[in-house]
């Protein structure tokens, strides 16, 4: 919920229960966290109720007064301004009037005085400076003060009562508000504090920084000062601040605000632009004009700009939302992307960047934790969701043992392997001798000693490693799991055998930081290490590495070793007691599992790049290949043979589905056996081992630490219209 816009070195932050704040980086390491201080500003509306205002003093601390119950403790922090009341007659300056000696005019929010004798007319030309005496025509005014005095308020006394710092940049308040013979009503709160709450948005335009979304104000819009960020002292001059109060037909809370063409406005149920109106005219305190373009509402997730369009993940959170503008419409228009995929975004999307470079990319997390991606190139009408699973778990697979003595014979316990296949324990008699089976347990004298029987049958299976039992708990992981890939288990007496099943990692948040040629993606990745839970910062190592297969880094939350060849590598104590993969000079090497920070490998290596391993999979869309009466959906076909076009590639395997692939082969007779198989490029032609069907798909799968690049898949299948 926390928003932010950049100013160079200055970060700028909003949330709905925190005063706006700044974050401010002096040097490479030193950041200061502040509130913002304004100068002045913003406030509501001038009071328009009989409730009147004194204060004790015109500088200084001073003691404000009010006439009816007004403020609470939350009013800490915030402004109260006071307007100067002069006579009415000259509440604003005016050509060709005559005005007397001593008469006191307000001109834009200034206070002025004639000091000449006599009474004379004006001219056109109204006075505007800001100190000292100066002659406009023949008139002589003096400035007095900027018109009005404010205050911030620093203690909380009663309902009409709290003490307040003087804040008027001329150094007083306005002499017809200080004392108790001098009430008025001509006075305002800060619109930010109090029952107010604070804005949810921050955005930049046109040189002003903007905030909106308060509680008391959630459709009103608070822009600064031009080119004076935390000014925000209301006026009518066009660089004076804005504030504006979006007129619908439904309460429509502000939660974003990003610049583009113009200043958009994205609310909980619609998107408004802000502009000065047609052309270039900028944005002033007399002209704004507020359109509503879409009608989809933001969610709390910050929207980001793509290319020439706004990309919002909409209020459900599971549809992602293309704003646009249309040259047919003259405005904006929003498509749904997520039409094409919408199973993937469906539990809800949390966080969102843009990687730019080398590849055009939104990046989301998935409220479950996965990493998903939208590769997004409207220019070439190149739109793809993926899905990445990160290495690691963030929860292992356990059985807990309850009421032993009611075990039945035969109840079960199904473990699902990572790469899907089943191992089934049973129970059998309540007893201490040993189970009949290799594949049995028995319930015995208590439920911590029964958990101790389950970890030595599943412990002794060459499948499984059982950490011992923590009271009647058994936590299981697989001896050389799948890569990517985890383990369930499945009680069918889910009272007295409680399961939980091994949880993939979660990231919980990301960004992107530009890095030369490319855009670094960062992601912060919640892991279950070593029997504590861990936070990893990781980012995405760059898609190009080079044409040499050692450089090729395809690994989670890896760590690479650089130097004389040896077996034992060390300095990996953030895996301790994870399996892990490992790409030794090129190579894939068997799964080693880390034990006091280190592996040893079977055989020396020289570079070797280790961390957790993943399954990177494509498989086709049902295919069209067309009939003699029609299409080809919904009959009978079958694919003989397959060709794949790869670039640097090593490792691949391919069939008609992930049970049934055939491992693609990269290394031939004039390769050295010693050395790593050279990155390929090029066709691998196989013959396809399908059968007919009506779906006829195509399965691409990458197992290894290696690199796999698909460029094309080109089948040969025949379609069967009888």
């Amino acid at each position: 919920e926390i928003n932010h816009a950049q100013s160079a070195d200055v970060l700028f932050l909003a949330h709905k229960d925190h005063e706006p704040a700044k974050l401010t980086r002096t040097t490479a390491t030193s950041f200061t966290l502040a509130d913002i201080d304004f100068i002045d500003g913003p406030y509501l509306d001038e009071n328009q109720t009989t409730t009147t205002l004194y204060a004790s003093a015109n500088t200084g601390s001073v003691t404000i007064v009010a006439s009816a119950s007004l403020f609470t403790a939350n009013d800490v922090g915030r402004l109260i301004r006071f307007r100067e009341v002069i006579e009415v007659e000259h509440d604003a300056w005016a050509a060709s009037t005559s005005y007397a000696q001593n008469a006191l005019v307000r001109h834009g929010n200034n206070v002025y005085k004639k000091t000449d004798s006599g009474t004379e007319t004006s001219g056109n030309t109204p006075p505007v400076h800001l100190s000292g005496t100066e002659t406009y025509g023949s008139l002589e005014w003096q400035f007095q003060h900027s018109g009005s005095g404010f205050v911030k308020i620093t203690g909380f006394t009663s309902a009409t009562e709290v003490t307040a710092t003087f804040k008027n940049a001329e150094g007083f308040l306005p002499a017809s508000v200080v004392g108790s013979g001098n009430p008025t009503t001509k006075w305002s709160l800060g619109a930010f504090g109090g029952d107010q709450g604070f804005p949810k948005a921050v955005g930049f335009y046109e040189q002003r920084l903007y905030f909106a979304g308060t509680t008391g104000q959630p459709q009103t819009i608070f822009g600064s000062v031009s080119a004076d960020f935390e000014n925000m002292t209301p006026g009518t001059l066009d660089d004076s601040a804005v504030n504006f109060t979006i007129a619908s037909d439904k309460v429509n809370v502000i939660k974003h605000l990003l610049p583009a063409r113009f200043l958009q406005v994205l609310t909980t149920s619609a998107e408004f632009t802000l502009s000065g109106g047609t052309g270039s005219t900028p944005v002033s305190p007399t002209n704004v004009n507020v359109l509503r373009e879409t009608t989809f509402g933001s969610s709390d997730v910050r929207p980001v700009r793509a290319g020439n369009s706004t990309i919002l993940i909409q209020k459900g959170q599971e549809k992602v939302k293309e704003i646009t503008f249309d040259l047919d419409t003259d405005g904006l228009l929003g498509i749904d992307l997520t039409i094409l995929a919408d199973h993937i975004p469906r539990g809800g999307l949390t966080d969102m960047v843009w990687q730019q470079e080398p590849e055009l990319i939104l990046w989301f997390v998935h409220s479950d934790g996965r990493l998903v991606g939208l590769t997004y190139d409207r220019a070439n009408a190149a739109i793809g969701w993926h899905d990445h699973t990160i290495g690691g778990t963030s929860a292992h697979a356990t059985i807990t043992v309850s009421d032993y003595a009611n075990i039945a014979v035969g109840t079960t316990l199904v473990l699902t392997k990572s790469d899907g296949t089943t191992v089934t324990f049973t129970s059998e008699a309540v007893g201490s001798s040993d189970p009949a089976s290799s594949l049995g347990f028995r319930p015995n004298t208590n439920n911590d000693t029964t958990a101790d029987n389950i970890f030595t049958a599943i412990n002794a299976h060459d499948d499984f490693i059982v950490a011992n039992p923590a009271a009647a708990v058994v936590t299981v992981k697989e001896a050389s799991p799948t890569a990517g890939g985890l383990l369930s288990i499945k009680s069918s007496d889910t009272t007295r055998l409680t399961t939980t099943n091994q949880a993939a990692a979660i990231v919980e948040s990301i960004t992107s930081i530009p890095s030369g040629a490319e855009d670094q993606v960062y992601v912060s990745v919640k892991r279950e290490i070593d029997g504590s839970t861990v936070r990893h910062v990781e980012f995405l190592k760059p898609i190009e590495f080079g044409t040499d297969v050692t450089d090729a880094f395809f690994l989670d939350s890896g760590l690479t070793y650089d130097s004389t060849a040896t077996a034992t590598i060390t300095g990996l104590n953030h895996l301790e007691g994870e399996i892990v993969s490992v790409l030794a000079d090129g190579s894939s090497h068997p799964d080693k599992t880390v034990s006091g920070g280190a592996i040893t490998l079977e055989r020396d290596a020289s570079k070797v790049h280790v961390g957790f391993g993943y399954r990177s999979t494509v498989e086709t869309l049902r295919i069209e290949a067309g009939a003699e009466d029609g299409i080809a959906q919904g009959k009978i076909k079958r694919i003989h043979g397959v060709t794949v076009r790869f670039f640097n590639t090593v490792g691949a395997e391919m069939g008609p589905d992930t049970n049934n692939l055939d491992r693609l082969p990269f290394r031939d007779s004039s390769m050295a056996m010693d050395e790593a198989v050279p990155l390929f490029n090029g066709d691998k032609e196989i013959s396809f081992p399908a059968g007919y069907e009506n779906d006829a798909r195509v399965v691409v799968r990458q197992s290894q630490p290696l690199p796999m690049t698909v460029l094309a898949i080109m089948r040969r299948s025949n379609t069967f219209d009888a």
